[in-house]
């Protein structure tokens, strides 16, 4: 897990890859941090099932995909599935 985090943080110094590309891994980096602290906290407060349900899916389902689109340099893809990830989601 540390060689991950020091496998990304590496990339987000390095000067050559593109500003955009490590800004979204940066911010999307902040905000899953924020979604485990918003799901452990759901569940400390007593949050509904469906609300936790719906941020602890959410969670493993945006992770594993930053992490590949960072993996395999795919980063344009990634954010594009996971813009329209979150505008599906977000109708009801």
């Amino acid at each position: 897990m540390r060689a991950i985090f020091r496998e990304i943080k590496d990339y987000l110094y390095d000067w050559q890859e593109d500003v955009q590309d490590r800004l979204f891994i940066l911010l999307t980096m902040i905000a899953l941090g924020g979604m485990a602290v918003a799901f452990f906290a759901g569940i400390f407060i007593g949050e509904s099932l469906l609300s936790n349900l719906s941020v602890g899916i959410g969670f493993c389902i945006f992770c594993p995909l930053v992490y590949f689109g960072y993996k395999y340099r795919k980063i344009n893809l990634a954010s594009v599935i996971l813009a329209i990830s979150v505008n599906i989601l977000s109708e009801k």
